[in-house]
């Protein structure tokens, strides 16, 4: 039913999902260790979610100009594998900001590419059991 290359970005979905859902529960008890409270996890989160947002509209453009969706969400996936070794650096809210945007950078990088690539090598026939993996 999954193409090799649909089968492919499940697996890797799947496994940069994983690392995500196993690092949420820390991501508090991580802030509060560096000197952080409930309003430095805010803002982080905040930055998080705004870098995702504003970069996403921008990297999903120029993916869509150079036709370079693969190579754009492998550089998010190694942006994303970069940015979560720095939280080994991290020891200020600061620096805990500035890897929460370097994460959202890479979440905007690979999402919009992912999603292009997979619509690309959907199975027609059983597109609702195609997404639904």
């Amino acid at each position: 039913m999954l193409s090799k290359p649909a089968k492919t970005l499940v697996i890797g979905g799947n496994i940069w999902y994983l690392g995500e859902g196993m690092l949420g529960p820390l991501f508090a008890v991580f802030a509060e260790r560096v000197g952080g409270d409930v309003l430095d996890i805010s803002w982080a989160w905040a930055a998080y979610l705004f870098a995702t947002g504003a970069a996403m509209m921008v990297a999903s453009r120029v993916a869509d100009a150079r036709k370079s969706q693969a190579r754009m969400m492998m550089c998010g996936y190694a942006l994303n594998a970069a940015c979560t070794f720095g939280y080994l650096f991290v020891s200020s809210p600061l620096h805990l900001l500035i890897v929460q945007l370097g994460l959202g950078i890479a979440n905007a990088l690979a999402t919009p590419t992912w999603n292009a690539l997979y619509a690309r090598f959907e199975d027609r026939q059983h597109e609702c059991t195609t997404w639904g993996l």
